[in-house]
């Protein structure tokens, strides 16, 4: 830690000299800040050599004050956009929120089973078929598919659905039993 701390001085110490040697520029070039120069005379009851000294203390730290205003106002900028970022980011999981609030109680009215675990919608309708949405988008798309659809074609098109996964578990089911009789018959 103490490591940290000197390097840490060294470094503003270095800083401070490339400061000090922005003002000689400054002064080689006849740029001068007539306000500090004023306060440095002032401060020098009139002497010249006294008040070059003084000026070049006073422009030193008048950069840094400088340069801290501008550190400021950068970080109260960047405090604004995080701000703007995170009501922006809570606005979409609250709009996300009420997306689903809507779908689930749709098809909960519709006699579907939902469950969300983990970010994801977990439907079961009356037959116990199992769908699972990852995205408010796939929700919605089911939840319009059933918009429209009077429960007697809900329920119809429900039993459609449970006997076409049945016959696939079934298909599933002779295919393996299938392959193992051959398995069988190889060995």
């Amino acid at each position: 830690m103490f490591e940290k701390f000197k390097a840490k001085l060294a470094k503003s110490r270095l800083l401070e000299e490339k400061l000090y040697q922005e003002v000689l520029r400054e002064l080689n070039e006849n740029i001068i800040r007539d306000g500090l120069w004023a306060k440095a005379l002032a401060d020098s009851d009139g002497s010249e050599e006294k008040a070059k000294s003084k000026y070049i203390k006073l422009r030193v730290q008048s950069m840094k004050d400088e340069t801290e205003i501008i550190l400021a106002a950068e970080r109260e900028e960047l405090e604004k956009q995080s701000a703007e970022e995170e009501r922006q980011f809570n606005e979409f999981l609250n709009e996300k929120e009420e997306r689903s609030r809507k779908a689930v109680f749709f098809l909960k009215e519709k006699g579907f089973k939902v469950k969300i675990r983990s970010g994801k919608w977990d439907i079961r309708d009356v037959y116990g078929v199992r769908t699972v949405f990852s995205s408010i988008d796939e929700l919605e798309k089911f939840v319009d598919s059933k918009k429209g659809i009077s429960d007697r074609e809900l329920a119809v098109q429900r039993e459609r659905d449970f006997i076409k996964e049945e016959v696939a578990k079934s298909k599933a089911r002779d295919e393996r039993a299938s392959n193992n009789k051959e398995d069988k018959l190889k060995n």
